[in-house]
């Protein structure tokens, strides 16, 4: 009688914590780089397309997306780094949007309740438009490219060596360099374009650094929880 052998994958060992960390700082600069492409590179492209507005905006966000992204996916499987399978992955899409949705309507009206807000005629269609560019933008600049550096492989990489919780707190500490470096990439791919970069500093302009790291801590302090990757 033949006998049907199974082979199974041994799973993959655990990182050392030197390559652990490593591999975070690593993932961190390439979001940081990706940022500054986008800001430092964005409004060459732009200027040179004579694109203007959203076209512009859509350019740089692009850029980053497009410089992160792949990077990162080759250096991890697509699993790994938050990309599960179609359906996980709508469900998780319409989570986010419920609670976004809620969480606008319990402070919008708690602030209309209280007189903060006050409502005029409401045009939807402008309402409509800015909801949907400035979504697709956000989606380019930030959620796509972060979900997948950040709290994709930086976490996974943590998570295997250090466990969920210190992973958290690891992510969060990689997040808030992310800012300052990506200000030095924009400043000297400006350059190298010829053209003079704006603002420079580690908040937006307008904005106290203090106050910026702390609400960056505070809305990042959370990037995961504890189980599996996200999907």
């Amino acid at each position: 009688m033949t006998e049907l052998h199974i082979r199974q994958r041994a799973p993959s060992p655990a990182p050392t914590a030197a390559g652990a960390m490593g591999r975070a700082l690593a993932d961190g600069l390439i979001m940081a780089v990706a940022l500054g492409v986008g800001n430092g590179l964005g409004p060459v492209l732009a200027d040179a397309t004579g694109a203007s507005g959203l076209a512009a905006r859509l350019i740089a966000a692009a850029l980053v997306t497009i410089v992160a992204v792949p990077f990162v996916l080759r250096l991890s499987h697509r699993r790994t780094v938050g990309f599960g399978s179609p359906g996980a992955s709508l469900r998780a899409f319409l989570t986010g949007v419920g609670v976004t949705a809620v969480a606008a309507a319990l402070v919008l009206g708690a602030g209309t309740a209280s007189g903060l807000f006050v409502w005029q005629q409401l045009d939807l269609v402008t309402l409509v438009g800015f909801l949907v560019t400035n979504a697709v933008v956000a989606f380019l600049l930030e959620a796509l490219p972060e979900e997948t550096t950040l709290r994709g492989y930086t976490w996974t990489s943590l998570r295997r060596r250090f466990g969920p919780a210190r992973a958290a707190l690891g992510t969060t500490a990689v997040f808030l360099l992310v800012p300052g470096t990506s200000t030095l990439v924009t400043v000297g791919i400006a350059r190298l374009a010829g053209d003079e970069p704006g603002h420079i500093g580690i908040a937006p302009e307008g904005q106290h650094p203090v106050d910026y790291l702390i609400l960056l801590t505070v809305c990042r302090g959370s990037v995961r929880g504890p189980g599996r990757p996200r999907v």
